[in-house]
């Protein structure tokens, strides 16, 4: 009876751990405080079944710490493995329950059980329901120590508890994985629904929603940030020209180079059209003058000869925001800037600056 509530009590931390971990990865946490939660989800488990411990015929006490830490060391991989070896570690020495072979002994079999199917089985075949049921078997085995440590030496409590402890094991892995697979299934429907609404089909970028979001955030922290907003000159022309067909191919490139030659603190989107903007986090304005410049020359390189693409310009507006910078409306200041540069003749790039009387336009460049 005693091991029936030891191995109800591990099934049922077993669901709580996958929720926990399911939680975890919806929170888009850094991989280290991933494993670190991991970790921490395991070894609380693993702590409270310390503190109800089963006697065994022969004296000897077990609890389920080692099987957390094998499921810990499958699941999670070593780091979490040794996040939760240490908590349980410093619990046994709190309590100065154990000798050092059955503190250490468990904890190693355990990693190297749960480490080993992770890197051969999980690997190969996923976590399906033969390779958990095989992880459960694989788990099992630390049952063996029971022939270690067993206080009398009698072997046949081998035999008295395996069969509980390898249903346990089965259960637990099954239960454990089923359960993370449901959350990472979840998890990834869930950015896929992300990507679809945030992102331009077309051009495979950030689209509209996405940059309100974003720039709203940006206005919020009060941070420096330098707003390009970008226009590709006559699209109507090359539309009914060439055809939309063309048009589109025109689009992809543009977004292709707006995500290839941005450096990693500034992010494209598409804001419908043929308008792309860019959130240059971080930047001045002259530092956004030299980028949207680059940007500039770096498209009307890219097509027309020797490319399969029409020959296209952009004209680009800027406006910058922050500490210190006078500006209320930095999306409507660049899109000031945009329409001057389309009124002085496009293929240029100009930023909107502030200064006390009025606002004025600054030409950055001209047409080549």
């Amino acid at each position: 009876m005693a091991l029936l509530d030891l191995a109800s009590r591990v099934v049922g931390l077993m669901a709580l751990i996958a929720i926990a971990i399911g939680s975890m990865e919806r929170a888009t946490l850094p991989r280290y405080w991933r494993a670190m939660g991991q970790g921490a989800a395991f070894g609380g488990a693993a702590a409270i079944c310390m503190l109800f411990p089963v006697l065994l015929a022969d004296g000897t006490s077990v609890n389920g710490r080692s099987l957390f830490l094998a499921f810990a060391a499958a699941f999670g991989g070593w780091a979490p493995w040794a996040i939760a070896a240490l908590l349980t570690t410093s619990l046994h020495l709190v309590n100065n329950d154990a000798s050092v072979l059955q503190l250490v002994a468990p904890m190693l079999t355990a990693g190297a059980l749960g480490l080993s199917w992770r890197w051969v089985i999980a690997k190969r075949f996923g976590l399906n329901t033969l390779a958990l049921l095989g992880l459960g078997v694989w788990v099992s085995l630390i049952s063996l120590l029971l022939l270690v440590l067993s206080t009398s030496g009698d072997s046949s409590v081998l035999f008295v508890t395996y069969p509980t402890i390898l249903a346990v094991c089965l259960a637990a892995s099954l239960v454990l994985g089923s359960f993370i697979q449901r959350e990472l299934r979840h998890f990834s429907d869930e950015q896929s629904w992300k990507n679809d609404a945030f992102s331009d089909a077309l051009t495979g970028i950030a689209n509209k929603r996405a940059f309100q979001a974003d720039y709203q955030r940006a206005l919020d922290a009060q941070v420096r940030f330098c707003l390009i907003v970008v226009d590709i000159d006559h699209f109507k022309k090359v539309n009914d020209t060439f055809g939309h067909q063309v048009g589109d191919e025109v689009l992809k490139s543009v977004g292709s180079i707006l995500s290839k030659a941005l450096p990693l603190s500034a992010a494209p989107y598409r804001l419908g059209g043929e308008e792309f903007a860019i959130l240059a986090r971080g930047f001045d304005i002259n530092e956004g003058m030299q980028l949207a410049e680059r940007l500039r020359i770096a498209i009307s390189r890219a097509t027309g000869e020797p490319s399969a693409l029409p020959q296209i310009t952009v004209s680009a507006g800027l406006a910058a925001s922050g500490p210190g910078i006078d500006c209320f409306e930095p999306m409507s200041a660049a899109d000031a800037a945009l329409y001057a540069a389309k009124a002085a003749g496009r293929d240029r790039v100009l930023k909107w600056e502030f200064d006390t009387n009025a606002s004025k336009l600054g030409l950055a460049s001209t047409k080549a």
